[in-house]
């Protein structure tokens, strides 16, 4: 069983139906067990998440490192233009 540690959405700038958009997450350090979803608002709209990957980068200014989680995004829809939400949960 895991505990949420943290929660969240971030609104992703709006996309054209049907390009992918590549996006990651940053975080300091390592978070841990990390859960990223991305959802359009609008009824009949759909996105779909594919080469998810996790990067560890070495900080220049400090001892430290951060986790970067990228993915491909790509919208589906009626319209457009979306907007997407993207959707991140901790676990510890």
């Amino acid at each position: 069983m895991f505990v949420v540690y943290d929660l969240g959405w971030i609104e992703a700038p709006s996309v054209k139906r049907g390009v992918p958009v590549r996006m990651g997450l940053v975080w300091k350090g390592d978070p841990g067990v990390t859960f990223v979803t991305a959802r359009t608002d609008r009824i009949g709209s759909s996105v779909t998440r594919t080469d998810h990957a996790r990067e560890l980068r070495g900080l220049a200014q400090a001892p430290f490192y951060e986790t970067v989680e990228w993915m491909t995004l790509t919208a589906d829809g009626p319209d457009d233009f979306l907007e997407l939400l993207l959707g991140w949960a901790r676990f510890m």
